[in-house]
């Protein structure tokens, strides 16, 4: 039973399995991003620079608002204002999100789509995004995070905000 153990877990447990995935999911992509921003004449990494400068000092004026959700048959509509005040709507990525259920289940995460621009506010916008309803709402929250895809995010850009729906 011992021999028969460690020959089924050693794969998963092993040092060379570690290092190849670090290798693979982290290190190389790194790399590979690193040479991109480098590249002619650092002109991606300049821009990276200034997105995550002006994420740094205007993430403070991003606002979620009320949510606003439909039971529907099979699942909820779920719309929510944004006010982004200095921040550019393509700079972040907003998300309905929810906790796994129980450990081996993913967690339910879907993006948000830009529905329209919200009237009388400044770059401000409705967000809308359907979330199956075979879980209370309170299960679910609006989050949003920056985006942008020379940035390897939370690693470089750890901002966030979180809004229940429940």
């Amino acid at each position: 039973m011992v021999r028969s153990s460690m020959a089924k877990l050693t794969p998963y447990f092993s040092t060379n399995r570690m290092v190849r995935e670090y290798v693979e999911t982290y290190y190389s992509p790194l790399a590979e991003a690193f040479e991109e921003r480098v590249a002619r004449d650092g002109a991606v990494g300049a821009q990276v620079f200034g997105w995550r400068y002006n994420l740094k000092t205007f993430w403070n004026t991003v606002h979620i608002g009320d949510a606003h959700i439909e039971l529907r048959d099979d699942h909820y509509l779920i719309k929510v204002s944004l006010l982004l005040g200095e921040v550019p709507p393509e700079d972040v990525r907003v998300e309905v999100y929810a906790e796994p259920e129980d450990a081996p289940r993913a967690a339910f995460c879907t993006a948000m789509q830009r529905h329209r621009e919200l009237i009388g506010a400044a770059n401000g916008f409705i967000f809308a995004a359907t979330a199956p309803n075979n879980r209370p709402l309170r299960d679910y929250s609006i989050r949003v995070i920056p985006s942008n895809p020379n940035v390897a995010v939370p690693l470089e850009a750890r901002q966030i905000l979180w809004k229940n729906c429940g």
